[in-house]
C-alpha cells in the first residue's frame, strides 16, 4: 500500500500536465454537456436571438452565440469555463517549488464546495473561473519571481474583463486584481510614485479594454434591474414595520400588505416581482429616480432594520445547502414513507451537507486568511497570493451584503475557489513564521 502510494506520488510529480489534462477530460465527461437552469436558458435564448438585455450581462450570451456554431448548446460554455478553471490549476501547480506540496492543487476540483456546481452553466462560474485563472497566473509570477510581460499582461486583462463584464458584483472586485498587477510590475522598485504610475497604467489599459468590448459589442437593452434590489429592501422594511413604503407606481393591482407578508422571504425577491407579481419597476427615468430617493430616505430612517435584512439575506447564502436527498432515489423512496430510517439518514445527510457544502466556514476562514496574509506580507512571498485572493473573496461577501436580491450559494462560488486555493500559501506563511 505504501509502495503504491509512493509510486502514485512519483507519477504525479513527473507527469503533471498529463494528469491535469486527464482530470480535465474526466471532469468534462462527468458533467457533459453541462447543466442548464432557467437563468442559463434565458441567456442561451438571448444568444440565439441576438437580443441582449443587461439583467443578464451580455458578454456570456454574446460569446455563446459564436461558440454555439462549433459546439451546440451548453457544451461550448462548459468547455470554455472549465478550460479557465484548469488553466488556473496549472499555474498553481507551477507556482510552488516544493513538488509534493504543489500536488495538493490537484485536489481543488474534488473539493465539495467547488465540485458540486462545476458543471453548471452559470455566469457565476464564468466570473469565478476568470478571476481564478488571472489570479493563479499572478500567483505563479509572484512565487517564481518572474516579470509580467506585455502580451501575457494583455491576455490576463482580457480574461479579467470577461469575468468583470459577466457578473454585476465583479466590477467592485476587479480593482483589487488590477492593483496586484500594477504592483507586481514595479514590486522590485521601492519607489511609491513608480508603483502608483504602474497601477494607473494598468487601470487605463483595463478600462480601455472594457470600453472597447462594450463599444464593439451588440446593442444592449437597459433593463434597470438594480430596481429589484431596492424593491427587495423596501419589502423587508415594509414587512418589519407592517406599513407599505413603496411608491404607488411600484404596486401592481394584485398588491396588498397581506400578499406582501405571505410572499416575502429572506432568500430571494423573485416571488414578489415575477409570475403574479405584486411589485414592478419604475417605467421611466422620473419613476426610477423617485424610487431611488424613496429607498435612500427609508434606509436612512431605518438603518438597523436595513442592516438586519441584508445580513439575514447573506446568511442564507452562506448557510444554505442543496438538498442531497432529492437527488438520491433510495432516500426519496424513504422520504415518501416517512420512516424512522429516513429521518435518521436525512438528518445525517443534512449535517454532512452543512459541513461539506455550506459556505459559512470557508467564508470565515477567508476573513482569517486575509488578515493573516496582510500581516505576513513583509516576511513571506506566499503572503502575496494569500492576501489578494482573499481580498477578492471577502470583497465579494461585502458586495453581496449590499448588492444582492437573492441568497444562493452560487453567488459565493468565487469565494470557494479562491479560499481553497489559498490553503497551501497559508501553510507556507505559517511555516515561515515558525
Amino acid at each position: 500500500m505504501v509502495l503504491f502510494f509512493r509510486s502514485t506520488i512519483k507519477f504525479l510529480e513527473e507527469n503533471k500536465r498529463f494528469c491535469l489534462f486527464a482530470l480535465f477530460s474526466i471532469h468534462l465527461f462527468c458533467f457533459w454537456p453541462g447543466i442548464m437552469t432557467s437563468d442559463s436558458q434565458c441567456q442561451y435564448l438571448m444568444a440565439m436571438s441576438g437580443n441582449y438585455g443587461d439583467h443578464h450581462p451580455f458578454i456570456m450570451s454574446f460569446l455563446w452565440r459564436y461558440i454555439d456554431k462549433i459546439l451546440k448548446g451548453s457544451a461550448g460554455i462548459l468547455v470554455m469555463h472549465l478550460s479557465l478553471f484548469y488553466s488556473g490549476i496549472y499555474f498553481l501547480l507551477k507556482s510552488v517549488s516544493q513538488k509534493r506540496l504543489s500536488l495538493i492543487f490537484f485536489g481543488i476540483p474534488f473539493i465539495p464546495h467547488i465540485l458540486i456546481y462545476s458543471g453548471m452553466i452559470w455566469k457565476d462560474l464564468g466570473f469565478a473561473y476568470s478571476f481564478f485563472c488571472a489570479m493563479s497566473y499572478l500567483t505563479y509570477l509572484a512565487m517564481q519571481n518572474k516579470d509580467l510581460l506585455f502580451f501575457p499582461k494583455i491576455g490576463i486583462l482580457v480574461i479579467l474583463a470577461y469575468g468583470t463584464l459577466v457578473k454585476f458584483q465583479a466590477q467592485y472586485l476587479a480593482p483589487i486584481v488590477l492593483v496586484w498587477i500594477g504592483w507586481h510590475c514595479k514590486h522590485h522598485n521601492k519607489d511609491i510614485a513608480g508603483i502608483v504610475k504602474s497601477i494607473s497604467k494598468v487601470l487605463i489599459i483595463f478600462y480601455g479594454i472594457i470600453s472597447g468590448i462594450q463599444y464593439l459589442g451588440p446593442k444592449v437593452k437597459q433593463d434597470h434591474s438594480w430596481q429589484y434590489v431596492k424593491l427587495y429592501d423596501l419589502s423587508a422594511l415594509s414587512v418589519e414595520l407592517n406599513q407599505s413604503l413603496f411608491p404607488e407606481f411600484c404596486k401592481t393591482k394584485r398588491f396588498s400588505m397581506e400578499k406582501l407578508h405571505s410572499l416575502f422571504n429572506r432568500s430571494r425577491v423573485d416571488d414578489l416581482i415575477f409570475g403574479d407579481a405584486i411589485l414592478e419597476k419604475g417605467k421611466n427615468e422620473n419613476e426610477r429616480t423617485f424610487l431611488w430617493k424613496t429607498w435612500s430616505s427609508q434606509v436612512a430612517r431605518h438603518p438597523f432594520l436595513y442592516i438586519k435584512h441584508r445580513i439575514l439575506n447573506l446568511s442564507y447564502t452562506l448557510f444554505s445547502t442543496p438538498n442531497i436527498c432529492k437527488f438520491i432515489p433510495f432516500l426519496q423512496k424513504l422520504e415518501n414513507q416517512k420512516t424512522f430510517s429516513y429521518k435518521v439518514i436525512y438528518c445525517l445527510t443534512r449535517i454532512l451537507s452543512w459541513i461539506f457544502l455550506a459556505h459559512f466556514l470557508p467564508a470565515l476562514l477567508s476573513c482569517f486568511y486575509l488578515v493573516f496574509g496582510g500581516l505576513s506580507l513583509r516576511s513571506s512571498t506566499a503572503a502575496i497570493p494569500l492576501f489578494f485572493m482573499n481580498a477578492v473573496s471577502v470583497g465579494m461577501l461585502l458586495a453581496l451584503l449590499f448588492f444582492s436580491m437573492a441568497g444562493t450559494s452560487r453567488y459565493t462560488y468565487v469565494c470557494m475557489c479562491l479560499v481553497h486555493s489559498s490553503h497551501v500559501f497559508a501553510y507556507l506563511c505559517w511555516k515561515k513564521k515558525r
